[in-house]
């Protein structure tokens, strides 16, 4: 239910809630052949509201609020070093639109920007 990202994490942490384990293999080989849900423009506005909303909708389902706040800390520190200041009033936007929801499942994709 992400609508991109975090998906394999929440699958991770789900499989081994249920007491499963999780194999890392170094010898496979995944091809992933189109971005379909970018189009190959990851670091659209788009991109960045969308990866907004996942995070808050991750760490509210698997982590703590304060846990979300240093990793957002965190995202906005590596963008600012890299230049990258354009993208950070729209993902906080996306981060807004994540908290705002009542629950996990009140979350919508932010196709908008």
């Amino acid at each position: 239910n992400y609508f991109f990202y975090y998906d394999d994490w929440d699958f991770c942490l789900e499989v081994r809630k249920k007491g499963w384990e999780i194999i890392f293999s170094p010898s496979s080989h995944i091809w992933h052949k189109v971005s379909r849900s970018t189009q190959n423009s990851p670091q659209s506005l788009r991109w960045w509201k969308v990866l907004g909303q996942s995070c808050v909708r991750y760490h509210r389902k698997h982590h703590t609020m304060s846990l979300l706040a240093i990793y957002v800390a965190w995202v906005i520190l590596r963008e600012v070093v890299k230049g990258n200041l354009k993208s950070l009033p729209t993902f906080l936007k996306g981060i807004r639109a994540g908290l705002r929801a009542k629950s996990v499942e009140d979350m919508q994709p932010g196709w908008s920007v």
